[in-house]
């Protein structure tokens, strides 16, 4: 959410990685961590662990710096019209939009993103093939969502979607058909769709509100304002909530991590969006973002220490 410009150039092999938002890729693992670890209720074995943490980070990597390739037009008139916010941002890493600022060429973000895609269709075919599927989907999704930035506000519901399928890739990659369960499934996606509305994608639309509006980008806040956005990204953090002790139920999870994964949904969720109701600034917006960002991390860890204690 900071806008500056950096004060100087990295190398090429630097900005190709910042245009997928390394910290953010990496910190979106969990998802599909996450649901792999609801699915078996321990760590997967080393073979699949080697093939699909690989095939997460190229997934993330491929879609992040897919977003930079098709907002490449906004994203430079962006630049025209800059300002400082104070706060450390995990969505600015390295260098900001490095395509759109013409450090990196279309050939090499066009060749880091199929090389990315390539390796993870691959390696979630290799786990299982409706994981790539669902991986397509996902790519799909977040193209929808670009070209939707100056048709509908509502274009939030493809991110949220395009997010949740990811996470279910992680699902599928463990499970056989006969292991599905729909409830498991459904409130996963729920979880997910919800976390990335609420938790990241309004939030983090609260610093470009000036210039959504002068570029005609249609998002929740430069369309019904700060406040009504506030009140819907807090909405989506009590339907995180909800959704996850639907996981917890569904999957069996116990008392342990139902309590303390709801604590940190209020602490990482709720209290940050409530905040941003009192105060929709965008110093709260990027706190609230910092902290949604986390989220799957954290709940990932709470299961990881519910796995390694005796039940409640």
């Amino acid at each position: 959410m900071s806008k500056t410009l950096i004060d100087h150039k990295p190398t090429k092999v630097k900005a190709v990685f910042a245009s997928s938002r390394p910290i953010q890729a990496i910190l979106s693992i969990a998802q599909p961590g996450f649901a792999a670890l609801v699915a078996l209720k321990h760590f997967p074995d080393l073979l699949t662990l080697t093939i699909a943490i690989p095939a997460a980070a190229a997934g993330f990597f491929a879609v992040f710096a897919l977003n930079d390739f098709w907002d490449i037009d906004v994203d430079r008139d962006r630049f025209s019209n800059l300002r400082t916010i104070e706060g450390f941002d995990i969505d600015t890493f390295i260098v900001r939009h490095p395509y759109a600022q013409g450090i990196i060429s279309f050939r090499q973000q066009v060749v880091w993103i199929l090389f990315n895609f390539m390796v993870a269709s691959f390696l979630a075919y290799l786990l299982n093939p409706i994981s790539m599927y669902l991986f397509w989907i996902s790519v799909a999704l977040e193209t929808v969502y670009c070209k939707l930035k100056k048709i509908t506000y509502l274009k939030f519901l493809a991110t949220g979607a395009m997010v949740a399928c990811g996470a279910l890739a992680g699902y599928f990659a463990v499970v056989s058909s006969e292991q599905v369960s729909l409830g498991v499934v459904g409130s996963l996606f729920l979880l997910f769709f919800a976390w990335e509305i609420g938790g990241r994608n309004i939030v983090n639309d609260f610093s470009d509100i000036e210039e959504d509006q002068s570029l005609g980008i249609k998002t929740l806040p430069s369309v019904m304002g700060l406040k009504i956005a506030a009140w819907v990204t807090c909405l989506f953090s009590l339907l995180v909530i909800i959704a996850n002790l639907m996981v917890a139920y569904y999957a069996d999870l116990g008392l342990f991590y139902a309590i303390v994964s709801t604590i940190a949904g209020i602490w990482f969720m709720f209290l940050p969006q409530l905040r941003l109701i009192r105060i929709p600034s965008l110093e709260q917006a990027l706190n609230a973002f910092n902290k949604g960002s986390v989220y799957p991390f954290v709940i990932s860890a709470v299961l990881i220490v519910f796995l390694y204690i005796p039940r409640l």
